[in-house]
């Protein structure tokens, strides 16, 4: 059986490890693994790389999130959403109440996620610490490129954005070849994901490329005949109008980066834990052997 697995870093496997839900998958099934995900991976990307999959037994999808720009070039995506679009998208004023804008679910949950990865309590405070940090950062795509060089090198994010904004992306970009042997594809492809915001990037194209994949995806798999299990991310993500006609959708996997069973990348190279891992194994049998049977599982 030839597997594939798309999506954001949930679905990587780039150190195999014994305990991972895809090890698990390889050896119960005895299956060529074809394809696992990439950080940050946008559903342009799933798309793109899905139609290059030549043998596909069974796909499972982890889709994206609306923000993640997809950069072919690269061998990850980034994240396009910044305060700049936040306040946009949600009318935040200069003197917004952080307790006003938790009543917001939408606006929370965003936060909430990024807020986790700096241990942010989740409540109003969190909406104001991450605010405040993203009125910061002239350019999130741009500054994940920079974070992905740096993280490796103990450089704190904070004094990245102190230098940013003090003596601007030059001297940013300065800090990143210090680092790197490939200076010059970074400098330009910082300079391309700050010009790409300033004349190409909308809130409203982004989510419209976002659901036009997602569309072709669907209907990719419907009509190869792709036996498909669809775990899918946070509601507002998806317009209702978007119904899927391929495969099985699951609404709890994707999750597993964010619940109790988070790893956040201490041990485990997919951000889940050792006990997450095996619980996402056995579940995820259950599916491909549903899509397989063209049963659907509630």
């Amino acid at each position: 059986m030839d597997i594939g697995i798309y999506g954001h870093s949930i679905a990587s496997w780039k150190y195999r490890q014994d305990f991972s839900y895809i090890t698990k998958l390889q050896n119960h099934y005895n299956a060529n693994i074809v394809h696992t995900g990439s950080l940050c991976c946008s559903e342009e990307r799933i798309l793109y790389e899905l139609k290059k999959t030549k043998k596909l037994d069974v796909a499972i999808i982890f889709h994206a999130s609306p923000a993640y720009l997809f950069v072919p070039s690269w061998t990850r995506d980034v994240n396009s959403l910044d305060k700049d679009i936040l306040v946009k998208k949600f009318q935040i004023p200069d003197n917004y109440d952080p307790h006003e804008l938790a009543k917001n679910k939408e606006l929370l949950s965003i936060t909430a996620d990024m807020a986790a990865n700096r241990n942010v309590p989740n409540d109003a405070f969190h909406i104001r610490f991450q605010l405040d940090i993203m009125n910061q950062i002239p350019n999130m795509a741009a500054f994940d490129v920079v974070d992905d060089v740096l993280k490796y090198h103990d450089i704190n994010y904070q004094e990245v954005i102190t230098l940013w904004n003090e003596k601007g992306i030059n001297a940013v970009k300065e800090l990143v070849q210090q680092h790197i042997d490939n200076k010059e594809f970074y400098a330009e492809l910082i300079d391309a994901l700050t010009l790409n915001k300033k004349y190409l990037y909308n809130p409203e194209l982004q989510q419209n490329r976002y659901t036009g994949a997602l569309i072709q995806i669907d209907q990719y798999l419907k009509y190869k005949n792709i036996p498909a299990i669809h775990c899918l991310g946070k509601p507002f993500w998806y317009p209702k109008w978007v119904q899927f006609t391929s495969g099985i959708v699951d609404y709890e996997l994707s999750k597993f980066q964010k619940n109790e069973y988070t790893d956040r990348y201490s041990s485990s190279n997919n951000g889940v834990s050792i006990e997450g891992n095996e619980i996402m194994f056995n579940k995820l049998v259950d599916l491909i052997n549903a899509a397989r049977s063209k049963e659907v599982i509630r």
